[in-house]
């Protein structure tokens, strides 16, 4: 079966979007999708990340602080209606431990136009290479205590398409899982482990150098380790840059028009 099955059922409310920015946003990752299924491609994956004009991801005055939001509430609905068109949604260990996210749609779906019987996406954790599946971190999670019968632990250099088994999968980060699928190589796209689609919305800030910025390549003069986007399209919404693109080597043999 493809990414989406019968997709106009799927997601019936993709028909009243309107004109704005963030409709179109929504039209081209639906059309992705549908591409992808059509061509009977099992597996979908989304990444999508906010950050400063500097290309900092976080930024906390004191430590144990809450972060700074670094995305508008506009900016923030529409990443709910993105995860509104996958059926699970995962952030790293870190992103778990720090940000305390509960993962689920609670704006951007126009009205109610939910398809018949549509479930929250599942969360997933991707844990670190130390494979960590208890800690006092998760067990005091909102994800833990309110979401725990649907949670799925992944270790980051699993097999992401057989332990999640869903047909899409929508990713938040955070700085070390970005930097893993922007630099997948051929193995990691065997393994599931590579976006097909980067959304990256751009803050009008600077941040400074107390925090580090996002992707965390490896040092070094190879081209290896540079990732490039292609089929690059962008919108403003309102002061905010939002930037879609394909990264390079994913499998594009077929792009929406």
């Amino acid at each position: 079966m493809g990414v989406l099955g019968d997709a106009s059922a799927r997601w019936p409310w993709l028909v009243q979007l309107g004109t704005e920015p963030e409709d179109t946003i929504l039209r081209v990752v639906y059309e992705h999708q549908k591409v992808a299924a059509e061509e009977e491609r099992p597996w979908f994956v989304t990444l999508s990340f906010a950050q400063s004009l500097d290309g900092r991801i976080d930024f906390r005055e004191t430590t144990g602080a809450a972060p700074l939001r670094l995305s508008s509430p506009r900016a923030q609905r529409l990443t709910h209606a993105l995860r509104a068109m996958h059926h699970a949604v995962a952030v790293g260990w870190n992103t778990l431990v720090s940000d305390d996210p509960l993962l689920t749609v609670r704006c951007g779906i126009p009205g109610t136009h939910t398809p018949p019987g549509w479930t929250q996406p599942r969360p997933v954790v991707l844990l670190p290479h130390d494979g960590t599946r208890e800690s006092t971190g998760l067990k005091q999670s909102r994800l833990w205590c309110q979401r725990r019968h649907e949670l799925l632990l992944v270790p980051r250099e699993a097999d992401w398409r057989a332990e999640v088994s869903a047909p899409s999968l929508f990713v938040e980060g955070g700085r070390r899982v970005i930097s893993s699928l922007l630099q997948a190589t051929t193995t990691d796209d065997a393994l599931g482990r590579r976006c097909n689609l980067v959304i990256i919305t751009i803050a009008n800030c600077f941040i400074g150098n107390d925090v580090r910025s996002v992707p965390a390549f490896t040092r070094g003069s190879s081209s290896a380790h540079t990732c490039r986007l292609g089929h690059l399209r962008s919108w403003m919404l309102e002061d905010e840059l939002i930037l879609l693109g394909i990264p390079a080597g994913a499998d594009t043999e077929r792009t929406p028009s």
